[in-house]
């Protein structure tokens, strides 16, 4: 894959909307509802030389360093789920280190390096953060997945695919299960996770982000069970209930929903009948029979995704109260960050990224603007109302790590260094 001539310092700095009083020149905006839209009107900025500052030890990314990124042309859906991953110190550390994996390795390894290097601190001279162009990035990523050609797209879709693609590139297992592993049925859910690990996804993203649910079918009739194991990379909750008036109205000023309790209800049993009745061996026919789900492994990080579109493209505008912390199958979770959305419709819209620092204070990264201090009152209301993607981590992933690297047989080395 080639790359092109490496991007430097002065192609990819650039403030705009500065203060005139500074004498800093200032860009044009547009903002019609949609992504927000740079014009090639704005002024590259050379900052001062000592503001650079080379990684002389890719290990070292105690902190955050901001750095905006700039809007290309509706690239609002990917430029918010990079700061997601930027923004995740393990992750971006793990990318800074392993380049040479593969092409998206390589080329987020470049994007993180140079966004650590280049905002080191607010750009004195207009008091702004720095902020690069993922051009690099964005026309890798175009190549792979021509369908997000520019133009407006959902980044839940962008973010479930890019993890995919870096996976793929990672995962140690080329093959999937072959016709002789295709008759092996584990009988724990830690056989099944084993035996997934060993045959299906084997990667740092998978054990980071892949967690495993438990479903039991009881027969209504004879009360037979069989238990099947499934490993997940998200979890998808719903935010409109059978009780639910499918009025927007009535959903816009209903009660607020408590994200957990959405997680809550995926393990809710459901009564499978009609054409989703499963077979029963022990009748040795189809009877309606009870479905539960449970889930039996957390991953370290936890990705949450609020479905706020409906089929037909239209936004579900319920307020979700977002559990700051959560504990979920014997793991403790804190908020890491939230990828947002402020529109009407799947097809229009912003998307936005708020981070919390682990001194709780909270960041709000908009394409190139940064805010760097949110209110809490202020960020309450944007996740009650906005959020679409929040990324959960253990606050104890250390010791979680190693607890599970003693019950899972053949994980990759490279674990225990990211963590």
């Amino acid at each position: 894959m080639c790359f092109g001539r490496p991007a430097t310092y002065e192609d990819n700095i650039r403030t705009d909307r500065v203060k005139s009083s500074r004498k800093c020149s200032k860009t044009l905006k547009q903002d019609n509802g949609v992504g927000k839209h740079t014009s090639s009107s704005s002024t590259t900025i050379t900052p001062p030389v000592e503001q650079y500052k080379p990684t002389d030890n890719k290990n070292q990314t105690p902190y955050v360093i901001y750095c905006g990124l700039d809007n290309l042309g509706f690239t609002c859906y990917a430029n918010s789920c990079l700061q997601a991953l930027y923004t995740t110190t393990k992750l971006r550390s793990y990318f800074l280190r392993n380049e040479s994996i593969g092409p998206f390795h390589r080329c987020l390894s470049r994007l993180f390096e140079q966004m650590q290097n280049y905002s080191e601190e607010k750009l004195e001279h207009c008091n702004r953060y720095a902020s690069i162009r993922p051009r690099e990035f964005i026309r890798l990523f175009r190549e792979q997945r021509p369908e997000f050609s520019p133009g407006e797209h959902d980044a839940h879709e962008f973010l479930t695919i890019l993890i995919e693609l870096i996976h793929r590139e990672a995962n140690r297992v080329k093959q999937y299960i072959n016709e002789e592993t295709k008759v092996l049925e584990p009988k724990s859910r830690s056989a099944a996770w084993t035996m997934h690990c060993q045959y299906v996804d084997r990667s740092n993203w998978s054990r980071l982000f892949m967690g495993q649910m438990e479903t039991i079918l009881t027969c209504i009739q004879c009360g037979n069970q069989s238990l099947s194991w499934t490993a997940f990379w998200q979890l998808q909750v719903d935010l409109m209930h059978d009780h639910d008036d499918n009025d927007q109205n009535v959903l816009e000023h209903d009660h607020i929903l408590a994200l957990s309790e959405c997680i809550q209800l995926l393990e809710h049993s459901e009564v499978m009948n009609g054409d989703s009745t499963p077979f029963c061996e022990q009748c040795n026919r189809s009877q309606p029979s009870t479905k539960k789900q449970t889930i039996c492994r957390a991953p370290h990080y936890l990705i949450v995704h609020l479905k706020r579109f409906t089929d037909t493209g239209h936004k579900i505008h319920r307020r979700v109260k977002i559990d700051r912390n959560m504990r979920l199958c014997g793991k403790q979770y804190s908020l890491a960050c939230c990828v947002m959305h402020r529109g009407d419709t799947g097809q229009t819209g912003h998307y936005m990224t708020l981070y919390q620092e682990r001194s709780k204070i909270w960041v709000l990264f908009d394409d190139d603007s940064i805010v760097d201090h949110v209110s809490h009152n202020e960020a309450k209301r944007m996740l009650q109302n906005l959020a679409y993607i929040c990324m959960y981590r253990s606050v104890r992933i250390a010791q979680n790590l190693n607890e599970d690297i003693q019950q899972q047989a053949q994980e990759p080395p490279e674990i225990n260094e990211i963590e």
